[in-house]
């Protein structure tokens, strides 16, 4: 039988009813996260790291880092924008959030108690935070790209982390 699945991070609080409520640090205020709008959220929830990874994909297209990184500035404004002022302003608030109720990554990850899956993606993410040093390594990236790929790297092993904590809480 599969587990749920939920969403988690670090904005993400579960109430006494069991549902998602995510809290925004800016407005200071919880939006209810329904099942109709799960999905959506969690496309959001990855936005920065859609935007590194089509940092990397883009970084030959650009004439100069100027407006590279103007691009993508503007890019994770826009994204960001959208975010605050179309999505969560279609969610519900919520008048109080209890911050012991915390749903993070691991707590999602454990409780999934599926322990081969855990290890696979321990396997799979290492590789990858390897490969794409290795890669930008052997493809003699400039530096400032390098230091893209490593961040992209960072992110991979961040999850690393995350899974290998989440192993040993399994039960």
């Amino acid at each position: 039988m599969a587990a749920k699945k939920g969403i988690s991070g670090n904005h993400i609080y579960i109430d006494k009813r069991n549902r998602y409520i995510h809290y925004d640090n800016f407005t200071k205020k919880g939006y209810l996260i329904d099942r109709q709008s799960e999905d959506k959220y969690r496309l959001y929830q990855n936005r920065f790291i859609f935007i590194v990874c089509l940092m990397v994909l883009c970084i030959d297209f650009f004439s100069s880092w100027f407006t590279f990184f103007g691009f993508f500035a503007i890019l994770f404004v826009l994204i960001e924008l959208v975010f605050r002022y179309t999505f969560l302003l279609k969610l519900r608030t919520v008048a109080t959030i209890e911050k012991a109720t915390k749903y993070t990554m691991v707590k999602e990850v454990a409780e999934s108690k599926d322990k081969k899956k855990v290890l696979l993606k321990i396997g799979l993410y290492s590789a990858f935070g390897v490969l794409i040093i290795v890669n930008a390594y052997l493809s003699d990236f400039d530096t400032s790209t390098f230091i893209l790929c490593l961040g992209l790297s960072f992110f991979a092993f961040y999850y690393v982390y995350i899974n290998i904590v989440a192993y040993f809480k399994i039960k």
